[in-house]
């Protein structure tokens, strides 16, 4: 008898191994390179991949390697992933992530329709129950102050669906959201500020849907040692974003314009923004005198920003 569950006992454990060997396998075989520098390794992270664990990115890719997170997107948020392949990248490109010169744009959907157009909501980020966060209005010193600039677009008339698990024709808007500051959940949680959760966003409200519709599109980034890093990459998961109504949206992005104009954060108080304040007006100031650009703008006391009508 003992023999025999000793025997069954040795099975089950190789069958686990086996099972969790066979997932890694996939999740190696999933990761899509995108890019590649001298010190650095660009990755198309899937919805769904974790950054922690036994089936993190750093996990799935070869014992040898040296690879280094110096980003990171959640569980849910599929999109570009910059690893660094050594000591000497990774310190690189955190020194280019703190010294605001990389540039990120993320796109989302929504079920909701928002409560403006386009605007930028900025705050501390305070913890909340169940591992979520809330946004307060104030950016204070040693505060944990985040800025989004946030725009939202139609998608056009809707689709007839047919034997769909879910119906892609929920999604009313397409966010695209270009974060000043990088902390958790930040996009998620503006969005909610602006009663348009992310579908698929069960933590924050957002509509079921078969995944987390927030998608890392483009990064820019400047690098002295290396090639500089342009990226743009479109989602390859989710339903509603296989749609033919995100497509005709996804071609009317101009990411370069988006990319390369000024930093729209004038509003923000934390003592980490202000020393390029001054820069930021200025050259808001030049483009909008150039290009008519804003035609006005009015602080947004209610969602905490800055109201670019």
């Amino acid at each position: 008898m003992f023999e025999f569950c000793a025997k069954m006992y040795c099975l089950s454990f190789v069958v686990l191994v086996k099972a969790c060997i066979e997932s890694v396998d996939a999740l190696c075989a999933s990761l899509r390179i995108l890019d590649e520098g001298k010190t650095w390794l660009a990755v198309e992270k899937k919805s769904g991949m974790s950054m922690h664990g036994p089936k993190s990115i750093l996990r799935v890719l070869p014992k040898e390697s040296q690879y280094r997170l110096v980003h990171r997107l959640d569980d849910g948020t599929s999109g570009i992933l910059v690893l660094a392949k050594n000591r000497k990248g990774a310190r690189a490109l955190s020194e280019a992530f703190s010294e605001r010169r990389a540039r990120k744009l993320y796109i989302g959907l929504t079920a909701s329709v928002p409560a403006k157009k386009q605007c930028i909501i900025r705050g501390n980020m305070i913890k909340a129950r169940r591992a979520s966060w809330k946004l307060d209005r104030k950016c204070t010193q040693g505060g944990n102050c985040a800025c989004t600039e946030m725009r939202f677009r139609g998608l056009g008339q809707r689709e007839k669906e047919e034997n769909s698990n879910f119906p892609t024709s929920v999604a009313r808007r397409l966010l695209i959201a270009l974060p000043y500051t990088g902390r958790s959940h930040q996009i998620r949680v503006a969005a909610k500020a602006m009663g348009a959760s992310l579908l698929g966003d069960k933590l924050y409200g957002g509509l079921q849907a078969d995944r987390l519709y927030l998608h890392a599109a483009a990064l820019q980034i400047q690098l002295s040692h290396d090639h500089d890093i342009n990226i743009i990459c479109k989602p390859s998961s989710g339903s509603a974003f296989s749609s033919s109504r995100f497509q005709s949206a996804w071609s009317a992005i101009d990411f370069p314009s988006l990319l390369s104009a000024p930093t729209s954060v004038i509003c923000c108080e934390h003592p980490a923004l202000r020393p390029q304040i001054s820069i930021i007006k200025d050259a808001i100031a030049a483009k909008a005198k150039e290009e008519a650009l804003f035609s006005s703008t009015t602080y947004d006391d209610d969602h905490g920003g800055l109201d670019l009508r």
